[in-house]
């Protein structure tokens, strides 16, 4: 089933039958003569079509299915996989102003029957361009009243509160952020167990001194700050559920995040290293768990701290000691041996952590490494290929303006030919085509003028990928 989401779903000669396909596949589920079993297969086919068909021509079916689920009790039912990716594949793409109300109000209605779900679908409607286009002309007066209620729930119970206003963060006002940065400083920020809601937390409190030391104080104390997985019972299956201060730090493209006293880092120096001596003696004795994703937390915590940290007589063994774990669990000695991995896995944690040292640095550092993703990119060779494409795009992207790029442009014009004239055998061509077109993107504002950027601009005008079209840049 998962190969419908391939290339032949998208060539040519099913281009114009997909919009047909889909409409006989939602008449089909919306007859009650359809049998069930029938009924969950169609949604799984239909959703892979969603992002290549025009909007206009099912979003009505769609929202009668959702009215249906909704009578049915079977919204917000986490089980019901087939349901809850169908409409996660939809809702990016609605672009009837009435119908995302109704999306909206229905959810904000509903998240207390399962909260988890209610906020995955959220997420995915963040992605649909008409919230950043609409922005606060979304809110009636139905939705303005849930948000309220929302809003005033966050002094007792704030993690579920701001990961709903987190992922409407487009469509609020200006007053109801305001609202929401005085209930976080009414909230009691130490009941708060969710590792990741700390990201939108600091986001709302807008760089507020106050908020930020109450911010702090919270992480200092929360058990989540070096959670490795480890308890007295063993090890938990939660041992990515730990706080990642790299996402909350303040660097230049995070001018609103922490700044840590001396004092204080030196205080998450001491619980570092109290769980490094857990994780150290459970390695002796269960030395195939990987602790690789804690290591790199530790590992970038006392580069990013070292001012602070090198005079504390321990810092050195415990810096070396930690690299050489983290260097070791992740399977290789040098990001370029990580790029060059015939291991998906090993290629995908390379590619994190070189771009990780890109942007946190702020300067095109690793530049052979560079230089070989383009040339993978260019000789299309897996593993993780669109991922490597993926990222590549999303940095020259992200980094424009900066000179030191443009001697990359006769390697970029020559992708974009290769991906014009030499197609992958099986990929996610609408992923695909939106990054090739972020690059032709780059190239043009470069004024690299040449007939394959202007292809790939004409692209991205006549698509039918809603993706492309419909979708925020990610």
């Amino acid at each position: 089933m998962f190969l419908i989401y391939r290339t032949p779903l998208y060539s040519n000669a099913l281009k114009n039958n997909i919009p047909k396909i889909l409409n006989l596949l939602l008449d089909a589920y919306l007859q009650k003569e359809t049998p069930t079993i029938f009924k969950r297969n169609i949604l799984v086919f239909a959703s892979e079509l969603f992002i290549a068909s025009p909007p206009s021509d099912w979003q009505q079916k769609f929202m009668k299915i959702w009215k249906l689920l909704q009578k049915n009790n079977s919204l917000f039912v986490e089980r019901h996989l087939e349901e809850k990716s169908f409409i996660e594949k939809a809702i990016p793409y609605i672009q009837e102003v009435s119908d995302v109300r109704t999306i909206i109000y229905d959810i904000l209605s509903g998240y207390p029957e399962n909260q988890d779900t209610a906020i995955s679908y959220l997420y995915h409607l963040a992605s649909n361009n008409i919230l950043e286009i609409k922005g606060g002309k979304l809110l009636n007066k139905n939705i303005k009243e849930k948000l309220r209620t929302i809003i005033e729930s966050i002094p007792d119970a704030p993690a579920v509160p701001m990961f709903i206003l987190g992922n409407l963060s487009n469509i609020l006002l200006e007053g109801n952020k305001s609202e929401i940065k005085s209930k976080l400083a009414k909230a009691d920020l130490f009941k708060i167990e969710n590792e990741r809601v700390w990201s939108v937390i600091l986001y709302f409190s807008n760089g507020d001194n106050n908020l930020h030391k109450k911010i702090k104080n919270a992480i200092l104390k929360s058990k989540k700050l070096w959670y490795s997985g480890i308890t007295d019972q063993g090890v938990s299956m939660g041992q990515y559920e730990f706080i990642a201060l790299q996402n909350l730090n303040k660097t230049i493209h995070r001018k609103n995040g922490l700044i840590w006293k001396k004092t204080e880092s030196k205080k998450i120096f001491n619980l570092l290293n109290n769980e490094f001596e857990k994780i150290k003696k459970t390695k002796i004795k269960m030395n195939d768990i990987n602790f690789k994703s804690i290591l790199e937390e530790m590992y970038y915590f006392l580069i990013n701290e070292k001012k602070d940290l090198i005079n504390i007589p321990e810092y050195v063994d415990t810096f070396n000691e930690i690299e050489a774990n983290y260097h070791d669990e992740r399977n290789y000695l040098t990001l370029y041996e990580g790029l060059l991995s015939e291991e998906s896995s090993t290629v995908l944690w390379a590619l994190g952590e070189l771009f990780s040292d890109i942007y946190r640095e702020d300067k095109i550092v690793h530049e052979n490494e560079l230089q070989l993703l383009l040339n993978k990119i260019y000789f299309q060779k897996e593993p993780s290929l669109e991922a490597c494409l993926s990222y590549t795009s999303n940095l020259f992207y992200n980094y424009k303006t900066n000179v030191n790029l443009h001697k990359y442009a006769n390697q970029l014009t020559q992708i974009l030919t290769k991906y014009q004239k030499t197609k992958l055998s099986e990929y996610d061509k609408p992923f695909v085509d939106k990054r090739l077109i972020k690059l032709a993107k780059v190239l043009n504002e470069w004024n690299e003028k040449s007939e394959i950027v202007t292809e790939w601009l004409d692209i991205e005008r006549d698509t039918n990928y809603n993706n492309i079209k419909l979708c925020i840049n990610e």
